[in-house]
């Protein structure tokens, strides 16, 4: 079972990947930056729950690592595996600023698109790194328990710190929380448990779907005490949508587990951090307007799951590439030496 487990779970970190490039090309190709994206169906959907769930599934691995190394040792390594690509890809991304976009090449332009990229460019990145971090401190302080991890996340949100997206990387603390903490839970009756009450998952998320504004996103509302309201429906609505969505996913997963889809979505779902890290590079310079390819402006936003896969494949083959050379894998893709 246990084999069968990780193999789902890679499974569906795969999909999520897919639903992430999918809602970036939807932003990026689609929309631009106009506030029309908010309420596209399909853009928010995506959004109420995609993120969430690959922080859950982060706190859910990392509760294994947690257990058995020491804080310095696992520090060190978060620092060392996620920390140092995301700087790297900063870098590219400052290099390619300068030589493409800039008419000439400045070492304060490029040093002030460095800092300002590593502070705003990969705010899921410092989530997963504070989020596994702060959790192993309560490891070792002996919190890692439902009371410690709740009081955390309510005390976090009376932290007034605007670097490094940190409203938004507060939001998604609570969810790598729930991840680690249903590490410790029999996995098969917590999906007994899910698919008994599927069907009221699935009917609270859709009524938490119809319920969901352009004031429910965490780029609009930031996590504080004073948005506690709007914070406890974005996350309610993320859970119970995360839950329909993978009890969902199981049974196709059940369906065709011996399939070649599985198979290579598993793999996929290996490298979502190396994905995550070289789309996004590109991603970043669409927001910052470096870059600007409006193909045109549908109401039928799914069509961009086409190319979504393709770049998800594309960038799959692209970190197998990279990892034939140690330096070059440890550098992007967070791999080990």
């Amino acid at each position: 079972m246990g084999t069968q487990r990780n193999i789902y779970i890679d499974y569906i970190k795969a999909v999520v990947i897919i639903l992430v490039v999918l809602g970036h090309s939807i932003q990026c190709f689609d929309y631009g930056v106009t506030s029309l994206l908010w309420s596209d169906w399909l853009f928010k959907l995506i959004y109420t729950f995609h993120m969430p769930l690959l922080l859950a599934i982060s706190g859910y691995y990392s509760y294994f690592s947690i257990k058995k190394q020491s804080l310095y040792i696992y520090t060190k390594k978060r620092v060392q595996y996620i920390f140092v690509p995301m700087v790297v890809w900063c870098v590219l991304y400052s290099i390619i600023v300068q030589v493409c976009f800039a008419q000439t090449f400045d070492v304060i332009s490029f040093v002030k698109v460095l800092a300002e990229n590593i502070q705003y460019g990969y705010w899921f990145i410092w989530a997963i790194l504070f989020s596994a971090i702060y959790s192993a401190v309560l490891h070792k302080l002996r919190l890692d328990n439902v009371i410690g991890f709740l009081v955390s996340s309510i005390l976090l949100m009376f932290i007034d710190i605007h670097n490094f997206q940190f409203p938004i990387v507060i939001s998604f603390f609570p969810f790598f929380a729930i991840g680690y903490l249903l590490a410790k839970v029999d996995i098969n009756k917590l999906i007994s448990f899910c698919k008994k009450y599927f069907l009221l998952f699935l009917i609270a998320s859709l009524i938490c779907y119809f319920l969901w504004t352009d004031k429910a996103y965490v780029y609009i509302t930031p996590s504080n005490f004073e948005n506690w309201s709007t914070v406890l429906f974005r996350d309610i609505t993320a859970i119970v949508i995360s839950v329909s969505f993978l009890i969902i996913f199981y049974y196709i997963y059940r369906y065709i587990s011996r399939s070649k889809v599985v198979s290579f979505l598993s793999e996929v779902g290996k490298e979502t951090l190396p994905i995550y890290l070289s789309h996004h590079l590109i991603v970043n310079l669409f927001q910052a307007g470096y870059l600007y390819f409006n193909v045109f402006e549908t109401k039928y936003s799914i069509i961009f799951i086409i190319p979504s896969l393709l770049f998800v494949v594309l960038f799959y083959y692209f970190t197998r590439i990279i990892n034939k050379n140690k330096i070059a894998a440890y550098l992007l893709l967070g791999k080990k030496l």
